[in-house]
């Protein structure tokens, strides 16, 4: 697909040249002589716009970022849904069913004490007491929402939090930055002005950084404290 997008303008450029080598002896067969300077300013212009469409083609990265990219529309709707659930949890009813959030990760932690407290100050905690839950553990998942750059889905590059489990207190630590590079690609004169673009370095952006929160299992019986919300 790429090789077809850049062999359009080069094709363009060979029908111009072609049609204006035409001119030029139709011309002089009429006896109407465009005068020299002429041919070499119309002549160094097609060799110019050539090896600027040759150059765009060479100079492209050897491998182009890849990923499930959205629409407006779609980014909107994967918001509307990820805050649809996240307010519903907020409010104790959780959808153990739910697309919305992806398990990023989980943990199964020990746990033999009959308080339990959470320190978690940059992200929601969710908490569900079962007679269900494994005999002397708890059961932890961490859930992330999408991340969308520039509309390219890019959540799997994203880093899980850490949980540290010490006696009776769970921390919560934030997950490790994660670098992303992104490039904005511009078609160039020679491609541009043959295209309905309307050139320079203006473009739309679409982000999101979906929301994320953990999700405790809890055996019946030990107390929570801290900033956390029950659900179910």
């Amino acid at each position: 697909m790429i090789i077809v997008t850049f062999l359009i303008p080069i094709i363009l450029i060979a029908g111009i040249m072609s049609v204006v080598m035409l001119l030029f002896k139709s011309g002089q067969r009429r006896g109407f002589n465009l005068g020299g300077k002429m041919k070499w300013i119309l002549g160094g212009y097609t060799v110019i716009l050539l090896i600027a469409a040759m150059l765009s083609a060479v100079i492209l990265p050897a491998k182009l970022t890849s990923g499930k990219t959205y629409s407006t529309e779609q980014i909107e709707q994967i918001q509307d849904e990820e805050t649809r659930v996240f307010d519903e949890a907020m409010n104790g009813k959780y959808d153990p069913g739910q697309t919305a959030f992806n398990k990023k990760k989980s943990w199964s932690l020990p746990f033999s004490e009959r308080t339990l407290t959470v320190s978690a100050p940059s992200i929601s905690v969710f908490v569900e007491h079962t007679d269900h839950s494994k005999d002397g553990s708890i059961e932890a998942v961490y859930y992330t929402g999408k991340f969308i750059i520039e509309r390219i889905d890019v959540t799997d590059k994203s880093n899980p939090i850490e949980l540290s489990l010490a006696g009776s207190d769970l921390s919560v630590n934030n997950p490790i930055p994660t670098e992303v590079n992104m490039g904005l690609f511009q078609a160039g004169f020679a491609f541009s002005q043959f295209s309905d673009g309307t050139g320079g370095m203006s473009f739309d952006s679409e982000a999101t950084f979906g929301l994320g929160f953990v999700y405790l299992k809890v055996p019946a019986g030990v107390e929570v404290k801290g900033d956390v919300t029950y659900v179910n």
